[in-house]
């Protein structure tokens, strides 16, 4: 008896410290992104740029400094933290705003639901298509958005269709390829006044790494949302990448006509919970930019 009750007594104290245990080289807690400061390791003269985020993850300021000169980005977003647009000190620059249904799938940008200058969209199982308005007049290229399932969180393709000739045509195409949640390969199809059909313009290509992606709760879950966020780069191309799971640790980007290549790698310095704490950008070889994480 007095045996049965010491083994009673151990495993009820092995429960009630189980959330304090802790294993060598493991570290399960989750960290929020506070702040990223980025710095030219190429020309010292080059602008900085610092990005902000809420308690929440989400992104707030995104700064320019060059000279002592402020150009910010105020990132704004609905109750429900649902993302909305970005605004500048320019009345005439930043992003129209996002409007959601009540599930909050994305239904107009701009100034719907007037027919002005806007963009409709509209659903057909894991489909979505969007058609831009111009002074009330109905643009004649629409796009569709292809993802993996209603869920909207991974995006698979954007084809846009031009329907101004005789017959409808296909005249940009951009396909995502993922290995699990990462994308490591985007290929961009175009066909320009002197192509007969659809030629591949550019291809980018990512490897990544087996740690934690501290962008990844910083965007919205709704892929189409996080590729327009434009967070870091304004090439919406590369925004998916911060939906990824892992972090990038070499990206190629090929000119598929001139034959042109870049090559970036990234070299990560990381905290005990598996997130970069630091972050080398290697552009074609020569060290070109560091980026420094902060966490709440």
């Amino acid at each position: 008896m007095k045996k049965l009750i010491s083994i009673l007594t151990l495993t009820l104290l092995l429960v009630s410290c189980s959330d304090q245990l802790e294993f060598p080289g493991v570290n399960l807690r989750q960290l929020v992104l506070k702040q990223v400061n980025y710095s030219s390791l190429s020309n010292p003269s080059t602008c900085e740029r610092i990005t902000y985020f809420n308690d929440q993850g989400r992104i707030i300021e995104h700064n320019l400094i060059c000279d002592g000169s402020i150009s910010p980005r105020i990132y704004h977003y609905t109750d429900n933290n649902l993302y909305l647009r970005y605004t500048t000190n320019d009345p005439s620059s930043g992003t129209v705003p996002f409007a959601y249904d009540q599930n909050g799938l994305i239904i107009g940008m701009g100034a719907w639901p007037n027919t002005g200058n806007s963009t409709v969209f509209s659903y057909d199982e894991n489909i979505m298509t969007s058609q831009n308005y111009y002074n009330g007049n109905l643009s004649e290229f629409y796009t569709v958005y292809e993802f993996e399932d209603t869920t909207f969180t991974k995006l698979l393709s954007i084809q846009k269709f031009n329907t101004s000739g005789v017959n409808e045509e296909i005249s940009y195409r951009t396909t995502f390829t993922y290995q699990g949640n990462n994308p490591i390969e985007i290929l961009i199809e175009r066909k320009d006044f002197d192509d007969v059909a659809m030629v591949p313009k550019s291809r980018l290509t990512y490897v990544y790494d087996d740690k934690n992606n501290p962008y990844k709760s910083t965007v919205s879950e709704n892929a189409l949302v996080a590729y327009l966020t434009d967070i870091a780069y304004d090439e919406r191309e590369r925004n998916i990448v911060f939906s990824a799971d892992n972090n990038v640790v070499e990206s190629i980007g090929e000119n598929l006509e001139s034959g042109n290549i870049s090559n970036v790698s990234y070299a990560y310095i990381y905290t005990d919970e598996m997130y970069p704490q630091e972050r080398t950008m290697t552009l074609n070889g020569e060290l070109f930019r560091l980026e420094e994480f902060e966490y709440y």
